[in-house]
C-alpha cells in the first residue's frame, strides 16, 4: 500500500471519532438546519474550516520540530489519546440517549442567518478545547501521515477529513427540523455504534501502554 493510500485509509478510519462526535458544533448545525436547511450545516462547516485548516497546517509544521521530544513521552501520549477516545465514547453514548429520547443536543442556540452560521462554526471550533486536544492526541496519526506524504498529499488527507465534517454537519442540518424522529431512528443508533468502535480503540491503545503492542 502506498504512503498516500495508507494516509487516506487511516484518515478515513480515525476522522469519525472527531467529526461525528456530539457537541456544540453538531448542535449548532441542527439549529441552523431548522432555519436554513442543509445550507445551514454547510455554512457551519465553512466556519469550522476557517479555524481548522490553519490549525492543521500549524500542527504539520510544529509536529516535526518537536517530534524527538514527543518520542520521549510516547507512552504518555498514547495513554492520553486512549483516555480521550474513551471520553468521546461516553459523550457519544450520552448524545445517543438524548437523541433516542427525542431531546436536542446541548448548546443548539439560534442560528438564523448565513453569517451567524459561519461565525458560529468558527467560534465553536476555536473555543472548543476538545477539538484542539483531539488533533494533538487522537488525530495525531493523521498529522504524522500528512507529514510523510508532502504538502500535496497532506492536502488530499485534509480533503478526506473535511469531507466528514461537511457531510455530517450538512446531514444534521437536513435533519434539523426532524430531530426527534430522525434522532431516534437514525442518529441515536449511529452514535451507539461509533461509541462502541471508539471505546474499543481507546481500550486497545491504553492496553498497549501497559501490556505492550497489541
Amino acid at each position: 500500500m502506498s504512503s498516500l493510500r495508507r494516509a487516506v485509509v487511516d484518515t478515513a478510519l480515525i476522522t469519525p471519532s472527531g467529526a461525528l462526535s456530539p457537541g456544540p458544533l453538531s448542535a449548532s448545525a441542527i439549529a441552523a438546519g431548522a432555519a436554513l436547511g442543509i445550507l445551514g450545516g454547510v455554512l457551519v462547516a465553512v466556519g469550522h474550516l476557517l479555524v481548522e485548516l490553519p490549525y492543521y497546517i500549524l500542527l504539520i509544521l510544529v509536529m516535526g520540530a518537536v517530534e524527538s521530544r514527543l518520542e520521549r513521552i510516547r507512552r504518555l501520549l498514547d495513554l492520553v489519546a486512549g483516555g480521550f477516545m474513551l471520553f468521546f465514547s461516553i459523550l457519544l453514548v450520552e448524545a445517543g440517549v438524548e437523541l433516542y429520547n427525542g431531546l436536542p443536543l446541548h448548546g443548539s442556540g439560534i442560528v438564523s442567518s448565513p453569517l451567524t452560521a459561519v461565525i458560529t462554526g468558527a467560534v465553536l471550533t476555536g473555543a472548543n478545547a476538545y477539538f484542539l486536544a483531539w488533533w494533538f492526541t487522537v488525530g495525531k496519526p493523521i498529522i504524522d501521515q500528512a507529514r510523510r506524504v508532502g504538502w500535496g498529499g497532506a492536502s488530499v488527507v485534509y480533503l478526506v477529513h473535511y469531507s466528514y465534517d461537511l457531510g455530517w454537519l450538512a446531514l444534521l442540518a437536513g435533519l434539523g427540523g426532524l430531530a426527534g424522529v430522525a434522532g431516534r431512528i437514525i442518529l441515536a443508533p449511529l452514535m451507539f455504534i461509533l461509541a462502541a468502535v471508539l471505546g474499543y480503540y481507546g481500550i486497545k491503545m491504553i492496553s498497549r501502554v501497559f501490556l505492550g503492542k497489541v
